[in-house]
């Protein structure tokens, strides 16, 4: 299975995004459907 994150394919439609000092939020764009799902959010 192709990995499907940001690190190894930055092209990937699973994205991550850090913010603050720790927290870390894990998304899907659809482009041909123009949506975007929030997956997870980390926060300590």
């Amino acid at each position: 299975m192709a990995d499907r994150t940001t690190q190894s394919n930055p092209k990937a439609n699973m994205l991550t995004h850090t913010f603050g000092e720790r927290g870390l939020a894990t998304y899907v764009v659809m482009e041909e459907q123009r949506e975007v799902y929030l997956m997870r959010v980390e926060w300590p």
